[in-house]
């Protein structure tokens, strides 16, 4: 099976010190989930990063996690399955996955389930990755949770780490070349209100 090993840009934390590490995951790209739209849209539609958990059941493991929702009949799946470490890609930037509880949110968004544990580790190879999702998109991505789409539990324990997840991401694009520019206000003001208009027309369906 293919699986790449992603070398991260060299980047910048500061806490008590002021370290630079070098990080990276291992990306596997060999298994596809069912449930999506191939091609389905151009890269600069995607707006969202919506974080998804894989459930409290924390003895569920990451290879099980990949093959549910490559393989369940059920309509969901991701983009992307993340742990400390490793990445499975699920479905292309291109491909909507089926993972929000809303098609309209779905078709601008990109899907993100992660490890339940959410372990400083776990978030920084999701840090790294969307850091490298928005390199490729050319644009940033507004961070949302499931539960801001419809009534869930999901995150779970990333919900109140988002404002954390946005400055990790924002300090590892510092450290790369090409990385585009965090969101302005005004950007995050508009996202927020396309989203708000995005799940209005969800009520007017229903």
């Amino acid at each position: 099976g293919r699986v790449d090993t992603v070398p991260a840009g060299t980047c910048r934390f500061t806490d008590s010190r002021e370290r630079r590490h070098l990080m990276s995951y291992e990306l596997i790209t060999t298994s596809k989930t069912k449930n999506r739209h191939i091609n389905y849209r151009k890269l600069s539609d995607v707006l969202y990063g919506v974080v998804h958990w894989w459930g409290d059941d924390k003895g569920k493991s990451f290879d099980e996690t990949v093959n549910f929702l490559c393989n369940n009949d059920r309509k969901v799946s991701a983009n992307y399955v993340v742990e400390a470490g490793r990445v499975a890609q699920i479905a292309d930037d291109q491909d909507v996955a089926l993972h929000a509880g809303q098609w309209e949110v779905n078709e601008v968004s990109i899907g993100l389930e992660n490890r339940p544990d959410c372990r400083s580790e776990d978030l920084d190879t999701l840090a790294q990755l969307i850091a490298d999702i928005e390199v490729r998109l050319g644009h940033s991505l507004y961070l949302i949770g499931h539960r801001d789409i419809i009534s869930t539990s999901c995150p779970g324990e990333y919900y109140p780490h988002l404002p954390e997840l946005i400055h990790r991401v924002n300090t590892i694009k510092a450290g790369m070349n090409n990385a585009p520019a965090a969101l302005t206000a005004q950007e995050r003001a508009d996202r927020l209100a396309k989203l708000q208009e995005l799940k209005q027309k969800k009520k007017q369906a229903a």
